[in-house]
């Protein structure tokens, strides 16, 4: 019986190894992607990352700033909301982020990020 929680905990570990190499592989690729200025390739990596954490707050919030720099501006404000839904609070970051610049300008912007206060 031991020798079984033994390889179990053996097998998870490997898998949780396997799975942070992954998350940390694509952000990297998805860095370089920004930094290229291929946008849409950076956008595909975010959801992937989202996919592999799904109740993170970084990777939904690095999802709408790649939106907003693609000028995808309604779908910006579409992943905001998703993620100001899913309890994301940090007010300040979504005041003082310049990636979210082009979304100010959108009606309902200031009273979506009101929420993140609260």
């Amino acid at each position: 019986m031991l020798k079984k929680a033994f390889i179990t905990a053996c097998i998870l570990i490997l898998m949780a190894g396997y799975a942070f190499a992954q998350i940390r592989d694509l952000q990297t690729q998805s860095s370089e992607a920004e930094k290229n200025g291929d946008m849409q390739a950076a956008i595909d990596l975010a959801h992937k990352l989202i996919e592999l954490d799904p109740g993170g707050h970084y990777y939904k919030l690095m999802l709408t700033t790649y939106y907003a720099r693609a000028g995808q501006l309604d779908t910006a404000l579409e992943k905001l909301k998703v993620l100001i839904d899913d309890g994301f609070t940090d007010y300040r970051t979504l005041m003082r982020d310049s990636d979210l610049e082009p979304l100010k300008m959108i009606p309902g912007y200031m009273a979506l990020v009101e929420r993140a206060k609260e």
